[in-house]
């Protein structure tokens, strides 16, 4: 699943068990920042007031200053 958030100098997508990953170059290059998550398998991504809201399986949601 890939989220950009418009207007944003950040875009996070979520890959299948790799957790969270960001790019602040336009897609370039890609970090992860899965650190606390308790299941690195995401299946949701959401976005609010500078906070990137995470869901995954089994794990519930987990709140990311963006």
């Amino acid at each position: 699943m890939h989220t950009p958030l418009h207007g944003a100098d950040v875009e996070p997508a979520a890959r299948g068990g790799r957790g969270v990953l960001r790019s602040t170059d336009g897609g370039r290059s890609w970090h992860n920042v899965s650190t606390g998550l308790q299941n690195t398998n995401a299946t949701s991504l959401a976005a609010a007031g500078g906070w990137l809201y995470v869901g995954t399986v089994q794990g519930g949601v987990h709140r990311m200053k963006l």
